[in-house]
């Protein structure tokens, strides 16, 4: 199964309050933007597996019942394997600033992305941070190093062959939920 989700808001503003006591730092940091867009997508969704896992989540929510049925606990866990095939979602900002005590940071457009294979043995993972239109308080810098700054950046970067399949199905056979701690050390 597949999903889209996109959601979009206006005039979003958030302050958050910097305080922390061992270093001093006390202030707060402002971020605005007039439309803040997100969009999520997935491929590849376990959906009837995962809900085969929530069906026997309520009616094994008693610790001694599931203890006694993790068997088959185990085997749906399995089942549900890779989870979905591939997720992505993006975060979006258009004239995105934050304002704090040494002046406004802003991009024109700011944007983050993330996509992540599900759980293979050999998957992927991609995050993406692009800006254009930056602008930092010059005070902030050496007058010098003003016109050395981008005005806009475009990173990407991930990984490739990550086998969380294998560490996924030992850990799923390992855990013995009527063990204190339910996993062994090693």
């Amino acid at each position: 199964d597949s999903f889209k989700a996109t959601q979009k808001v206006s005039s979003f503003v958030e302050t958050i309050k910097m305080d922390d006591p061992n270093s001093g730092m006390n202030f707060p940091v402002t971020l605005k933007t007039p439309e803040l867009s997100v969009d999520a997508n997935g491929k590849g969704v376990r959906t009837k597996p995962l809900l085969d896992l929530l069906a026997f989540a309520v009616a094994n929510e008693d610790e001694a019942k599931l203890k006694a049925n993790q068997a088959e606990l185990k085997s749906l866990l399995l089942a549900a394997l890779p989870v979905w095939e591939r997720i992505d979602g993006n975060y979006s900002f258009k004239d995105f600033e934050v304002e704090s005590p040494v002046g406004k940071f802003a991009a024109k457009q700011f944007s983050t992305a993330f996509a992540m294979d599900g759980i293979s043995p050999n998957g992927r993972v991609d995050y993406a941070i692009k800006a254009s239109g930056l602008t930092i308080p010059q005070q902030a810098l050496p007058a010098w190093s003003v016109a050395l700054l981008p005005t806009d950046i475009d990173l990407n970067f991930g990984g490739a062959n990550i086998d969380l399949d294998t560490m996924a199905r030992k850990t799923i056979e390992a855990f013995d939920l009527n063990k204190n701690p339910s996993l062994p050390d090693a």
